[in-house]
């Protein structure tokens, strides 16, 4: 699967400035429990950075940078969450290593909403196919 986007931020503050950002995912299921993807992106700077200024230079240039991560369900509620990357334009000032590990918790209720609303990213299982359409159908009535 692949999807991206982006959007302008509107960031005010002393020493603050708008910008933009786009992203672009690759992401592929490996298992039934484990995707694992990876996403490029470019944001332009968000702040003004001059030399004294709070936080100079961080956010004072643009960036483009990589993603590498996935997820790992562990049954229908429980869910692993992990990525790293790092900046391949001016990573020194904006992001030389990153990464995120989370765990997530879906509630039984939120579930069987996600189900029945139609809201297919949020489905167990992922409807992929026509017997998870036909089971949605069979669940919500």
């Amino acid at each position: 699967m692949t999807y991206g986007g982006g959007g302008y931020w509107i960031n005010p503050g002393p020493g603050n400035k708008n910008y933009w950002f786009v992203g672009w995912v690759l992401q592929r299921q490996v298992t039934d429990s484990l995707a694992l993807g990876g996403e490029i992106f470019h944001q332009t700077s968000f702040a003004t950075g001059g030399p004294g200024s709070p936080g100079f230079p961080l956010g004072s240039k643009d960036t483009t940078g990589f993603n590498l991560g996935g997820t790992y369900d562990f049954d229908q509620n429980h869910h692993l969450l992990f990525s790293a990357g790092r900046a391949l334009q001016n990573a020194s000032t904006t992001n030389a290593f990153s990464y995120y590990l989370a765990l997530q918790w879906i509630s039984p209720e939120r579930r069987e909403r996600a189900l029945c609303c139609g809201d297919r990213d949020r489905c167990w299982p992922p409807i992929r196919s026509l017997s998870h359409r036909v089971r949605r159908r069979q669940f919500c009535g």
